[in-house]
């Protein structure tokens, strides 16, 4: 019986934890719905582009004027099977310059450490949590802008 109880406990505790340590960006949890996300983030709004589809998702929530490490941006919430999989935000292309850039990545590291993979010549950074993987990447992204954070769950570790 004490067994049992010691196993019950333990198990209670990493579900409990995994519950919580999903939490990929502000709030917004791995495995989210769109109407949870609008929930939990007021200023978020619902898409419905279908042409807004990427291989890691699809946009389903939006949101403008957020704060990207001290810069205004813009997040974008993607979503398989109507499941939150991943967050990106991204930075006004106006509010950019290579020294932003270096700024950004800084607060991250400040937050997270120095990134285990991380090409610093393409500014291409990523980070392989227990809870989360999040990346950097400075130029070339689409939608046009030149800085993007990307948010997903452990199962989803890629560099960017």
């Amino acid at each position: 019986m004490k067994i049992a109880l010691v196993a019950l406990i333990s198990w209670a505790s990493v579900a409990a934890g995994s519950a919580q340590a999903q939490e990929l960006w502000n709030g917004v949890a791995l495995g989210m719905t769109p109407r949870e996300v609008l929930r939990v983030l007021p200023g978020a709004q619902a898409t419905s582009d279908p042409s807004n589809k990427a291989s890691f998702g699809e946009l389903l929530v939006a949101m403008p004027g957020v704060d990207v490490f001290d810069h205004s941006g813009r997040a974008e919430f993607y979503f398989e099977r109507n499941r939150l999989t991943t967050v990106r935000l991204f930075v006004e292309p106006q509010d950019l310059t290579q020294q932003s850039n270096q700024m950004v990545i800084e607060k991250i590291q400040a937050e997270l450490g120095r990134p285990p993979e991380c090409v610093l010549m393409m500014m291409l950074c990523s980070w392989r949590l227990p809870t989360r993987t999040v990346a950097f990447s400075a130029g070339g992204l689409e939608p046009p802008s030149a800085l993007g954070v990307e948010y997903t769950g452990p199962s989803r570790a890629r560099a960017r």
